[in-house]
């Protein structure tokens, strides 16, 4: 028997977890057939930030970004949690892996476009690595483009807290200097 959230949302399975949630993959009873995710916050205190996350992630949305849906205050449990875009693909490493370094300048400007659209609002990403780089190549033997998606936009609501992963911030960041548009791009450039 699957857990059921709001009497809306039947988990599936966990996609994800992090210092404040964990990322759920769940059916949405309200709309058949339909397979999101759900971010659901590990404690019930902190509860600013991750609605502070989902007020900035709702403004920004773009086609390499996942679409941010509904907010919810208590899942039931007294945490509260998010739903989202489940993004297929895999790890942008894997798919330079599999595919060759041809499709690295197609990847590159699916980052680069997501993350000038944050940036222009005022957003920084601050924990880009490859892991959050999901790549998709559904039509990719006829031809077809990448579907580039970056996840986990989190670290980028401007607050203090979680550094990210070390090998690929930049050295403003190990310093305790927060995120911005320079240390993401220097992310960028140890991603790719």
């Amino acid at each position: 028997m699957f857990e059921v959230l709001l009497d809306r949302y039947e988990v599936l399975g966990q996609l994800g977890s992090g210092g404040l949630a964990e990322i759920l993959r769940v059916r949405d009873r309200a709309v058949p057939g339909r397979v999101i995710a759900l971010k659901r916050q590990h404690a019930r205190h902190r509860t600013d930030e991750l609605l502070a996350e989902f007020l900035a992630l709702a403004d920004v949305q773009h086609p390499n970004l996942p679409a941010i849906y509904d907010y919810h205050h208590d899942l039931g449990d007294g945490r509260p949690g998010y739903t989202l875009e489940e993004v297929s693909g895999d790890t942008a490493d894997r798919v330079v892996d599999r595919l060759g370094p041809d499709c690295v300048p197609e990847i590159a400007t699916g980052l680069l476009r997501a993350l000038a659209h944050i940036h222009a609002r005022g957003l920084f990403h601050g924990d880009l690595h490859p892991h959050n780089l999901i790549v998709d190549a559904p039509n990719r033997s006829e031809g077809g483009p990448l579907q580039v998606k970056l996840l986990d936009l989190s670290p980028g609501v401007p607050r203090s807290g979680g550094m990210g992963a070390l090998p690929y911030l930049a050295p403003e960041r190990l310093e305790g200097v927060g995120p911005s548009v320079a240390a993401d791009l220097y992310s960028v450039g140890v991603t790719l």
